[in-house]
């Protein structure tokens, strides 16, 4: 009986990984479509246009309004730290050597 020589798949540990891993065989498809000369007017047409300038200013605005997004969430998480440091400090004061007169 012969052996059998498939190896076993490896399945990507996650949903984004499997997505990562089909984009990037979808583009080593494509690159090798464009050398041989076989891509379609499709791929072509996607391509020259992430090249055009205005896709690549738009792209250079959707990475800086994540970076902003970002940077807001932190001010946020920063602001919301800082608020419970106060409380917690006001109500140690209120406590600290205080009492009633007699």
């Amino acid at each position: 009986m012969a052996k059998s020589t498939k190896q076993p798949q490896d399945h990507p540990a996650s949903l984004k990984e499997a997505e990562d891993e089909l984009i990037a065989l979808a583009i080593e498809q494509a690159r090798e479509q464009l050398k041989n000369g076989t891509a379609s007017a499709s791929t072509l047409n996607y391509y020259l246009k992430l090249a055009g300038s205005r896709e690549r200013i738009e792209r250079e605005v959707l990475e800086n309004q994540i970076k902003l997004l970002e940077a807001k969430a932190r001010s946020i998480e920063r602001s919301e730290t800082e608020t419970q440091a106060y409380l917690d400090a006001i109500e140690v004061m209120k406590n600290y050597g205080y009492q009633k007169p007699s």
